[in-house]
């Protein structure tokens, strides 16, 4: 990464921490991901040649307020994710907005046109119409799943049917024991040694 993507990156991951939703832990209904946490997972998915600036198609499965979107778009050839709640999807509009102005405030690199957030369920065919109308990515075409751990074992049923062989799976949240998926290998338990992602790969 060039440094002003850096540098954005890490203001970004400051005002995005400073405006967190949820618990810590694994309960709960809304809990957002750490992102000073996810800019050294990031940085060592780069390393490693998992993720590879401005080739990667990354898929969030589970958007929230889209802020692992906005992060990813900075790296990734397309960031896109689903939200099922609008109301949700609402604050992601109203976040992004705010960002926008952060950035142009702070001189820093606006938000990418790599960024698409669309309000819907990301395991509806539906959904998955609507991204390939706008953007031309399938499933297929995704190299990156990515989803909080609230729904990670119904994630990766779908998955296993869908997602190409050799995409990856990363999971958020887990700490200790972690599951099995029929169809994929566990290729690392804790990204970058933060104890709180897990990467598999679809076989």
């Amino acid at each position: 990464m060039d440094r002003l993507t850096c540098k954005t990156l890490q203001r970004l991951a400051e005002f995005l921490d400073a405006r967190k939703v949820g618990h810590v832990g694994n309960s709960g209904y809304r809990k957002t991901s750490d992102m000073a946490v996810l800019l050294k997972i990031l940085e060592r998915l780069i390393d490693k040649g998992i993720v590879v600036p401005k080739k990667t198609v990354f898929l969030d499965m589970g958007s929230g307020d889209g802020r692992v979107n906005i992060f990813m778009a900075y790296v990734c050839r397309w960031s896109l994710g689903f939200e099922i709640e609008d109301f949700i999807y609402d604050e992601y509009l109203d976040l992004k907005g705010e960002i926008a102005s952060f950035l142009k405030m702070k001189g820093l690199k606006p938000l990418p046109d790599t960024l698409k957030v669309w309000c819907g369920d990301s395991l509806d065919e539906r959904s998955h119409r609507k991204m390939s109308e706008e953007t031309g990515v399938t499933l297929a075409d995704v190299d990156i799943f990515y989803t909080y751990i609230t729904m990670h074992d119904l994630f990766a049923d779908f998955l296993r049917e869908k997602a190409r062989s050799g995409a990856y799976y990363m999971v958020y949240g887990f700490n200790g024991i972690l599951p099995r998926y029929r169809g994929f290998e566990l290729v690392d338990p804790d990204v970058a040694g933060q104890k709180i992602v897990t990467l598999y790969r679809k076989l």
